[in-house]
């Protein structure tokens, strides 16, 4: 443990003290970075006003990530929790939006689409594989609510896939390690000046740290752009994809004193499946100077079977999404000054389907129920120059109508009684956001920004088969302050200050005492994310981060000042990437979480979860078209739970064990 804590430490303090001696030899220059996400086209990072980080395939491929979350836990304000330990249901939490409502205020788009589903089933992050990720783009901050709605009070992850490449390519590769882990991939992509052609498989199958914690998954994708004039295109991607898991549980501490092994599962039965698929159809008109029209039109096909044999319980879930999203573009000037605006309508219509059974010997039952969701929205996001090249002024504004309607049939077996039940529930609710940018010196920027966000319920938080509608659920309402400051202080020394407040109002829980849903009245998050980036030469760059949260519960049952669970107030990475002897590259990075209370512990009367260090460290060769690779995470062995919850039934903590020290080795292919 010490050794963990002393690298993590050398990694972060050390790089701007090692980077000076080499600076001296760099050349300037400038690499204006874009991203698509901040206002839904391609925009200078320098000019929006919101904390943004950009992550690229060479970036991804230098580490010994095996999933999106993987990535992520690098960065500032980034907040993962594996529960099974291979990212399949992994939550990411941004700007202190951690704990049990992290996957509901996260977004995740794949190329624009919206993967958050309805329900309490969470974001599957394995339904992309790493190796067709272009580039990964973060935005942090409320604003993004404007532009995407529902899911983003804590900020947007937007996966970019690869496209096809002029000629023909085909990759091939597979890679073994810990836990009879092993995977195997095959990509291909072609094209010319008006078709791009870019597919991909892969095939995974672990046995999982412990018991019952088994992962199998298989995805297949591709995309498919048409370019015939400079004037019309057309986007088409599709995937799908299918998997098995096992559920293997909590360990309470008492069972843990006792003698059961972190390894082990009390629920070796339990497991669940999915089986997905989608397609996306995007067609571009390019107008010109009058402006340019695409429109998203989306269809994705989810469904999960759970089965919880140690509680006497199963559950089929099947969605239908439908989305239709026209979007206007327009680049020109106003009173003389730069100015783009972009507007649209977002449409969307999900159905779902749930089919339970409790086979309990004193309650058998069954449930038939039928859901659906339509939301329709309208919003206008405006940057103006108002001074050339200097000062940019950002407004957004966003009303969107949410209907739920809820079907179900419970049936109780044990007395052969039938309940039925159907009712709406309505939402009208609007965003908005204001920001200025000041672009002092190149890839410089000082913002500030406000912004209002909200978030509806999930099914599963309106409804239950036991109390039927929760008609007292409200709305969530969000208020953001942001000052950040992006500094580059050479070519090869980037650094990044973010203070945030998020003031919130009815933000959804589980409360844990009433067994139900419900709204907290006040809740409030401060806090300060502080990151680095060090290219010192063409072979060493390092890289560190810091990010300091106080998430307090402000007024409601639960007494105020108390910190809101599941939310740790410190958090540090740190990392080295290092090439040498021309083929061969080193990279090394450590994390560190502090301590925090356990998830459901809204009394701050439990233990807290304790803090953990972990390294991990990936060797690769390059040569030509072959690529070969080794890797250890955890390298230190930390012993460590990194999703822990307070079970107030029995009054003590619940763990979740996270993989010890495990390997991964691999080849790689490509021509």
């Amino acid at each position: 443990m010490k050794r963990a804590v002393l690298s993590l430490l050398v990694l972060i303090v050390a790089p701007p003290f090692l980077t000076l001696a080499a600076a001296e030899e760099q050349k300037e220059k400038k690499l204006e970075q874009v991203v698509v996400t901040a206002s839904r086209y391609e925009e200078p990072t320098e000019k929006v006003p919101a904390s943004v980080a950009v992550i690229t395939s060479e970036d991804i491929q230098a580490t010994t990530a095996q999933t999106v979350p993987d990535v992520l836990r690098d960065k500032a304000g980034i907040e993962v929790r594996d529960i099974l330990g291979n990212g399949r249901t992994a939550t990411v939490g941004i700007n202190g939006w951690g704990g049990e409502t992290a996957g509901s205020n996260s977004l995740l788009l794949i190329d624009g689409r919206r993967v958050n589903k309805i329900d309490l089933s969470g974001i599957d992050w394995t339904q992309i594989p790493l190796e067709r990720i272009e580039r990964i783009e973060v935005v942090r901050g409320g604003g993004a609510a404007v532009l995407y709605g529902d899911n983003a009070a804590g900020g947007v992850v937007n996966i970019i896939t690869k496209k096809g490449a002029p000629g023909i390519h085909f990759t091939v590769g597979g890679s073994f390690g810990s836990y009879e882990t092993h995977r195997e991939e095959a990509g291909v992509s072609l094209g010319n000046d008006w078709v791009n052609l870019a597919g991909n498989g892969s095939y995974s199958n672990s046995d999982g740290y412990r018991q019952n914690n088994s992962f199998r998954n298989s995805f297949g994708g591709g995309t498919l752009s048409l370019n015939p004039s400079e004037w019309v295109g057309v986007d088409v991607s599709g995937g799908i994809k299918s998997d098995r898991y096992g559920l293997p549980g909590f360990l309470l501490q008492s069972q843990l004193d006792s003698g059961v092994s972190r390894r082990d599962s009390l629920f070796p039965d339990d497991d669940a499946s999915t089986k997905e698929y989608y397609l996306q159809l995007t067609p571009v008109v390019d107008f010109k100077d009058q402006g340019s029209v695409r429109v998203g039109l989306l269809y994705d096909h989810s469904k999960v079977r759970s089965n919880y044999r140690g509680f006497f319980f199963t559950n089929d879930n099947t969605i239908d999404t439908y989305g239709v999203t026209p979007q206007y573009l327009r680049k020109d000037r106003l009173f003389g000054r730069q100015n783009t605006l972009t507007a649209g309508l977002d449409y969307y219509w999900y159905d779902l389907s749930q089919g339970a059974e409790s086979f309990a010997a004193s309650f058998e039952s069954t449930d038939d129920n039928s859901f659906r969701k339509e939301s329709f929205a309208y919003y206008a996001d405006d940057t103006l120059e108002l001074f050339p090249d200097l000062l940019y002024l950002s407004l957004g504004y966003r009303r969107e109508t949410v209907d739920y309607h809820f079907n179900s049939r419970h049936t109780d077996i044990s007395s052969g009684t039938e309940t039925r039940l159907t009712q709406g529930e309505d939402n009208d609710l609007t965003a908005y956001r204001v920001g200025l940018t000041l672009t002092y010196q190149p890839n410089s920027k000082v913002f500030v920004s406000y912004a209002k966000s909200f978030r509806t319920g999930l099914v599963d938080e309106y409804f239950s088969v036991f109390t039927g509608v929760n008609t007292a659920l409200q709305p969530q309402r969000s208020e953001h302050y942001e000052i950040g400051v992006q500094h580059a202080f050479a070519p090869w020394l980037t650094a990044n200050v973010l203070l945030f407040r998020v003031d919130t109002k009815d933000e959804i829980f589980y409360d844990p005492l009433a067994f139900s849903n419900t709204n907290y009245p006040r809740t409030r998050r401060d806090g300060v994310e502080v990151g680095f980036n060090a290219p010192a030469t063409e072979w060493l760059t390092l890289f560190g981060s810091y990010t300091y949260v106080n998430p307090e519960l402000r007024r409601g049952p639960f007494a105020s000042g108390n910190k809101i669970p599941g939310v740790a107030t410190n958090m540090a990475s740190g990392g080295i990437n290092l090439r040498f002897l021309e083929y061969w590259r080193l990279d090394v990075r450590g994390r560190w979480m502090g301590e925090y209370y356990a998830i459901s512990d809204w009394n701050n009367q439990g233990e807290k979860a304790d803090s953990w260090t972990t390294v991990d460290t990936k060797l690769t060769f390059q040569w030509k078209e072959f690529e070969a690779f080794a890797g250890v995470n955890n390298l230190f062995n930390e012993k460590y739970s990194d999703y822990v919850v307070f079970s107030n039934f029995s009054q003590e903590l619940a763990f979740y064990p996270s993989p010890e020290r495990n390997f991964l080795v691999g080849l790689r292919y490509a021509y």
